[in-house]
């Protein structure tokens, strides 16, 4: 059986409604998420954060996601968590949104290239 890399949603909420956490199950199936890139990374994460909560991560990965107690998987599931602190901080005001923190890392990366093209011009005239 081919075990799927990311986590996978709909097994995620299934795990989390036989453990008895509809409520939050249902909450996080039906929120609205904006101000990001990748919906479903959010989503992800909130799943993790809510199996973290109530000691059921590990069961979880144990059923149905092997993948994640791989390097690899726990590299996703670090990703997944902090899509949702991001997420937690676009809504507390924090954060604007994802596409304004990519684009001041844009703006930084163009000013360092910016640089970099001075003092390669100045070496270039001062030998």
């Amino acid at each position: 059986m081919n075990t799927p890399k990311a986590l996978p949603l709909n097994s995620g909420y299934a795990f989390a409604l036989e453990k008895g956490l509809e409520q939050e199950t249902t909450e996080i199936r039906r929120m609205v998420i904006d101000g990001v890139n990748d919906v479903l990374r959010v989503r992800r994460g909130w799943i993790i954060k809510m199996l973290e909560d109530h000691a059921l991560f590990d069961a979880f990965k144990d059923q149905y996601w092997p993948f994640g107690k791989t390097p690899e998987g726990q590299a996703r599931s670090k990703r997944y968590r902090r899509a949702y602190i991001t997420y937690q901080q676009i809504l507390a005001g924090e954060v604007l949104s994802e596409d304004s923190e990519s684009s001041e890392a844009e703006d930084s990366t163009e000013q360092s290239f910016a640089l970099e093209a001075d003092l390669r011009d100045f070496l270039a005239h001062n030998l």
